[in-house]
């Protein structure tokens, strides 16, 4: 489940322009609540209707490309503006072991990732300065949201992407939007717009306690997801297309589908072993993202 307090935000700058100007960037934003019409559809019905279209991706791997910009304040206070853009991937193993990684020409130049107990992200982009930030999800003190280059936590993707199953038994009003079903399950700081048609989702926000959108992400297209043994016109499909973006900032990664298959060859454990990591990429610095500072 989500967590109460936000995610960790970093203002990712827009891919071009935006990084020589940022400025504030959100896709449309939903109506108020009570300016909504209620759908004639309960909440259980639109959560096992969208668990029906999640029930084969307890483990899944996705070939993808990525178009990824962040903005940084280092220790000396001073904004800083990155971008990359490359080949990825992103593989899950539910309910919470993620990898996402931006790659040129076979090299790793960021790998993000979790696993039950910890969140990590490798940032390789400098050679002769490799960088890992490590955090955990049952950090007392809240993380350091400055330092990681990412508009979000590792381990929110599987929510983002619309691949976990809802639980049925929790409460929201189901309200039209745009000819969709919009609901907000009660404790899990999630907005999501799902299709009628389908049962899959076209838009999921991370909400702050008050119910705010931290980080928004537009689904776009169908993704076959190739699953062994199934017939080719029976398979589940994911998103082709996801644009996040960070509520209030000049934020957006993209991330478009090359491939996709819950075969489980693809999902090994060690590339969730924070250990195996460390002395795989060996980074020079090791910076603890819940450490007093």
């Amino acid at each position: 489940m989500i967590r109460a307090a936000p995610p960790l935000l970093v203002c990712a700058a827009l891919l071009l322009s935006a990084c020589r100007s940022p400025q504030g960037l959100s896709p449309d934003t939903p109506p108020a609540v009570g300016q909504l019409e209620e759908a004639d559809i309960t909440y259980r019905e639109v959560a096992e209707g969208y668990n029906r279209t999640v029930e084969r991706f307890d483990k899944l791997f996705l070939r993808t490309y990525i178009r990824l910009a962040w903005q940084e304040t280092g220790e000396d206070g001073e904004t800083r503006y990155r971008s990359e853009a490359g080949d990825g991937k992103f593989i899950f193993n539910a309910p919470r072991s993620t990898v996402l990684t931006v790659e040129k020409l076979s090299r790793v130049y960021l790998w993000a990732g979790s696993n039950t107990e910890r969140y990590w992200l490798f940032d390789q982009i400098d050679e002769s300065n490799k960088v890992a930030y490590l955090g955990r999800h049952d950090a007392v003190r809240p993380p350091d949201a400055r330092y990681l280059p990412l508009p979000f936590r590792p381990d929110d993707v599987p929510y983002l992407l619309g691949l976990l199953p809802l639980d049925p038994g929790l409460t929201s009003k189901v309200y039209l939007y745009r000819g969709q079903y919009l609901i907000e399950p009660e404790g899990m700081h999630l907005r999501m717009l799902v299709d009628p048609a389908s049962f899959r989702p076209t838009r999921v926000d991370l909400l702050d306690a008050a119910g705010w959108s931290l980080v928004t992400c537009r689904l776009t297209g169908r993704f076959a997801v190739e699953v062994d043994g199934m017939n080719e016109n029976a398979l589940p499909v994911v998103c082709d297309d996801a644009d996040v973006f960070v509520s209030g900032q000049a934020s957006r990664m993209s991330i478009e589908l090359v491939h996709a298959t819950t075969n489980p060859r693809r999902v090994q454990d060690r590339m969730f072993d924070l250990e195996v990591l460390l002395g795989s990429l060996k980074p020079d610095t090791v910076i603890d993202l819940d450490a007093p500072r």
